[in-house]
């Protein structure tokens, strides 16, 4: 079987991929076929449009002006092998359970915060509202569910709660909901037990202060500004005012205050960032590990290979290593954004970026991680020296910073890399950013007035409420 070119019309349709085992297609006679003869028909191996002359002109290694089988099986079956175990690599990846979990987990989160800022300014004004009715600070699973039930949300609610009660406790609480929000409010309660013994002792010196009287009175935005700043309180009073005013009444009075007493929040949550306590956490940890990021990362963090540390793993890792310091104000420098968790960046923004870098291109040309390993592992050995990965790497045409990617994957410095210290990556979850959705993030948020009370029905123009925001796994 053999194929020749033709001066016709281009572009034309033309079989492609071809291999010798398949039946004859139609058109073929003897031991050529006219590309003409094909025109316009089907053939099982599959049709591919194509510049006709360039096709050929590559196929025709030769120079013959004909196409055997063997011009094309030569390369086409190692090909074609390869193609198949990037496949089955990529299909094991989407029946990996554990991993499958922790993706649609963080979906379903940052789907339920999307859906709820389209209705409410403030995450906390969903949590009192709906989440959290009796003030208890606290949602079990039935809550969860009434409420996506009650609201309309028709996204994964199992995935959905695997993300919030993240420890496993039966509950969900304020910080693990939102941390942006929960701790201006966390703040303001550890000022107000340490200066007045309450939060209500202070309310009513607030009162005292704008010259309000009575137990009933209440206190408008401007005026609760005025008297905070007049008694000289360490808060961000314009935020605070804003979340606690979750029924959009315009003032607060007492009874709106009354559940934070009965509060307890996780002592971390009122703490200030300190950027040196965590660059000595960073250096500790580093020093831990033998100066490797990816062994501190692994090792001393993230265990469960979520593709983040929350505040008690950090705090685990601290014990671990012996770290004196302040490891509330070390993880709270860390994460900058308030997210309530931390990734490999906040421990090495240079070895995350090209971590991510490299799983990215491993993915996108071989289908996972170890087949690229054995595609750059030219002699077989199961290791990779420097001379062969750069050797292999830029063969390949890798982009990225090939010194930094070998001193990041060679865990142990020992000049090669091994099978073992890539294949973390098949598995890593690399964390959906939540940055832009949750919110609340008070923190972030300009002091200005409310505006009016945003539709709890329809809400703003943005996702669709019966249906939750779709967010694909890129890989």
């Amino acid at each position: 079987m053999s194929f020749r070119p033709s001066p016709s019309r281009s572009p034309y349709i033309l079989p492609f991929p071809i291999r010798p085992c398949l039946p004859p297609p139609l058109g073929v006679r003897g031991d050529g076929l006219h590309p003409a003869a094909v025109r316009g028909k089907r053939v099982a191996a599959g049709m591919v449009r194509w510049v006709p002359m360039l096709l050929f002109s590559s196929l025709d290694v030769r120079g013959t002006g004909f196409v055997v089988p063997a011009d094309v099986s030569a390369w086409f079956d190692a090909e074609h092998a390869f193609h198949e175990k990037r496949s089955a690599s990529r299909m094991k990846r989407t029946k990996n359970p554990a991993r499958g979990t922790r993706i649609a987990a963080q979906h379903a989160l940052k789907s339920f915060k999307v859906f709820l800022r389209s209705k409410w300014r403030y995450l906390f004004h969903a949590w009192r509202a709906k989440l959290d009715r009796d003030g208890s600070m606290t949602v079990a699973r039935k809550e969860l569910w009434k409420t996506c039930a009650e609201l309309g949300w028709h996204g994964d609610v199992n995935a959905l709660w695997h993300s919030l009660d993240s420890d496993d406790s039966g509950s969900c609480t304020l910080d693990e909901f939102t941390v942006a929000e929960a701790r201006p409010l966390a703040i303001f309660r550890r000022a107000a037990v340490e200066r007045y013994g309450s939060v209500l002792r202070q309310f009513r010196a607030l009162l005292s202060a704008a010259k309000v009287k009575g137990p009933g009175g209440r206190l408008s935005r401007a005026a609760w500004g005025a008297a905070s700043t007049k008694l000289g309180c360490q808060y961000d009073a314009p935020v605070v005012f804003d979340l606690l005013d979750w029924q959009e009444a315009g003032s607060l009075c007492m009874r709106d205050l009354r559940w934070m007493d009965a509060w307890a929040p996780a002592a971390w949550l009122a703490e200030q960032p300190d950027p040196e306590a965590a660059a000595d956490f960073k250096r500790a940890l580093l020093q831990k590990y033998g100066g490797s990021v990816v062994k501190a990362w692994r090792l001393g963090l993230d265990r469960d290979s979520t593709g983040t540390a929350t505040f008690k793993e950090v705090q685990l890792a601290a014990q671990k290593i012996g770290f004196g310091g302040n490891v509330a104000a070390a993880f709270l420098a860390m994460d900058s954004e308030m997210c309530g968790c931390v990734a490999l960046d906040a421990l090495s923004p240079e070895a995350a970026q090209e971590l991510m870098r490299f799983r990215h291109w491993a993915f996108q040309m071989f289908g996972c991680v170890l087949l690229a390993f054995q595609a750059l592992d030219a002699d077989r050995s199961d290791s990779i020296s420097w001379r062969e990965f750069r050797k292999a790497m830029r063969t390949h045409a890798y982009k990225g910073d090939l010194e930094a990617l070998f001193s990041t994957l060679d865990g142990d410095g020992g000049g090669t890399i091994s099978k073992a210290e890539v294949a973390f990556l098949d598995d890593w979850c690399e964390p959906l950013s939540l940055r832009g959705d949750d919110g609340g993030d008070a923190q972030r948020r300009p002091s200005v007035p409310p505006g009016p009370p945003r539709s709890r029905s329809g809400g703003p123009p943005g996702p669709p409420e019966d249906l939750p925001l779709e967010v694909t796994d890129p890989h």
